[in-house]
């Protein structure tokens, strides 16, 4: 599963770190290669094959954490004992409670896919040329894409006898196109990830220009509260900004959510719930562990409206006295675990929401999500791909509207999800319909 070389010196470095003064010693093993291709309007502009290997080293030393990391496994020795120094000049805090210990690891499947690990740039190419020639139908053009093919090898090892490793593999496309019509322009985007090659990119390519040509010649709105139906994009990046930090066990331990002392309180649609699920076939944020080798898990964050759990890792969870969530996750070799969501999954009633909805508007994405308030909720963002809904039909397109409001009162007023589940990174969502929703043109 892992190349011989980085298995070989993390056992290595297990050893010398303990030697050197480390109480526990933790490995986080990558080695991956990546082929990028990346287009402006409709030619290609860069072909890329990258490799990545390094480890990242944890040590504890008298309760203590430091962290360093490397690229070279010939300077391995040296960086533990650079971690090592970390950690005793660390005088920020000495709570810590252990690193994980050994369990059984639950199978997932649909998380590595032969397709993308030996896929050539050759064949890269085909894809790109698809979905260029997609965005090309209609009065739109593509102005930029992209499409990457990546495959990824794990392995953890710690000092307490964990030893997991597993293999990943996933293909993500992007294109945005722009239509123009006299002095009038638009711009639309779409978006693919998935674990396993997906045909189809001349779809996901007239998918960005179709909606660059509807969003033409929109009109402007007066301020007023209506019912909003969010595309799943504009769903994750709501949820991810001004909602996840809330659920974060650090955060709450910290006094830097507005969820503290809150579970099993209703804070929700009594018809919504909320879950984290580190085992979904062929999710994103799937894998037997997450980042510091605890076994994934599902977890019920919100059921039924009540607020049933919070997220945590490792060593945010025995502060509590409790059992880890498995949501230490890692943005690379190079960092430390932080708590993060695997798989987010909406579930509520399911109707043709646009059908049932007498008037509102429709959103496609939003810009401005990370400037959402992480604590209160708060965000004030920009609706894109904004459309009017009247008596059960999408209509005119709108020319701006921003949308004000808070996640908590959101989740409150959610009453009803389509049936268009999509898979935005690792948040899995379909359309959402939110009721008194303040929009200004």
């Amino acid at each position: 599963m892992i190349d011989e070389d980085l298995y070989k010196v993390a056992g290595s470095a297990l050893k010398q770190g303990k030697r050197a003064g480390a109480d526990e010693i933790e490995l986080f093993c990558l080695s991956g290669r990546s082929k990028n291709i990346e287009t402006t309007r409709d030619e290609i502009s860069l072909v890329s094959e990258s490799f990545e290997r390094g480890i990242g080293i944890r040590v504890i030393v008298g309760g203590a954490i430091g962290f360093s990391s490397t690229s070279d496994l010939k300077k391995i020795d040296e960086s533990v004992v650079d971690a090592i120094d970390c950690a005793r000049a660390n005088d920020s805090g000495r709570d810590w409670k252990g690193l994980p210990s050994n369990e059984k690891y639950p199978s997932v499947i649909g998380v590595y896919d032969k397709g993308v690990d030996e896929i050539t740039i050759e064949e890269c190419l085909d894809f790109v040329t698809d979905m260029v020639e997609g965005a090309k139908k209609g009065k739109a053009y593509p102005t930029s894409g992209s499409f990457n093919c990546t495959s990824y090898s794990y392995l953890i090892m710690n000092s307490n006898g964990v030893e997991v490793s597993r293999k990943e593999t996933m293909m993500q496309a992007y294109v945005e196109s722009m239509a123009k019509d006299g002095d009038d322009v638009s711009t639309a985007y779409d978006f693919l990830v998935s674990r396993k090659l997906c045909p189809g990119l001349f779809e996901l390519g007239q998918s960005a220009s179709k909606m660059a040509i509807e969003s033409l010649h929109g009109i402007k709105i007066a301020p007023h509260t209506t019912t909003v139906l969010f595309r799943p994009f504009a769903v994750s990046d709501i949820l991810e900004n001004a909602f996840e930090p809330s659920i974060s066990s650090e955060n709450v331990q910290k006094n830097r959510s507005s969820l503290k002392g809150k579970i099993g309180q209703n804070i929700a649609s009594d018809e919504l719930s909320i879950i984290d699920d580190g085992l979904i076939d062929a999710g994103i944020g799937t894998s037997a562990s997450d980042d510091e080798g605890v076994p994934s898990q599902r977890t019920d964050i919100i059921e039924k409206g009540e607020l049933k759990s919070f997220l945590y890792d490792h060593h945010t969870a025995l502060k509590e006295e409790k059992k880890s969530t498995g949501n230490a996750t890692r943005g690379s070799y190079s960092g430390m675990p932080r708590i993060g969501i695997r798989n987010m999954i909406l579930s509520h009633k399911t109707s043709d929401l646009i059908s049932e909805t007498k008037e509102g508007i429709l959103v496609t994405s939003v810009i401005g999500g990370h400037t959402a308030n992480s604590v209160s909720g708060d965000f004030s963002l920009e609706g894109r791909g904004a459309f009017i809904i009247k008596d059960g039909c999408v209509c005119k397109p709108i020319k701006q509207v921003m949308i004000s409001g808070n996640v908590f009162d959101l989740i409150k007023n959610i009453d009803g999800l389509d049936t268009d589940v999509k898979m935005v990174g690792s948040v899995i969502t379909p359309t959402v319909r939110v009721k008194d929703m303040k929009v200004v043109g």
